[in-house]
């Protein structure tokens, strides 16, 4: 398995693509109490692809991931760390995982 520093370390940010993020949108999407057709108008993207990207059917870059973050209300790096977390489930145990989640607490 590829940990999440190597990850990070052979990509720059514009090159990483979150997988299997449809379900950490489409949570944030339901508590943030917006439509899928009222976030795909907010994003200019049609709902189709709003759908594709809830049931994973499209990885989302970085940028994509903070415009629905922004488009939500919500802080893109909180979405990012729940998106790293499925991907990597025991990453809030490791020394990296720890000192992401401080530094999110600080920003809210």
């Amino acid at each position: 398995m590829v940990s999440i520093m190597e990850t990070i370390m052979q990509n720059d940010a514009a090159e990483i693509r979150f997988e299997n993020c449809g379900k950490v949108v489409h949570d944030a999407r339901i508590a943030a109490g917006v439509s899928i057709r009222e976030l795909a108008e907010r994003l200019s993207v049609d709902r189709g692809r709003l759908s594709k990207i809830e049931n994973d059917g499209l990885a989302l870059s970085m940028t994509a991931l903070e415009s629905i973050a922004n488009a939500l209300q919500v802080a893109p790096e909180q979405l990012a760390m729940k998106c790293l977390e499925l991907r990597f489930p025991g990453l809030r145990a490791t020394a990296a995982g720890k000192m992401m989640t401080r530094l999110l607490a600080t920003e809210e």
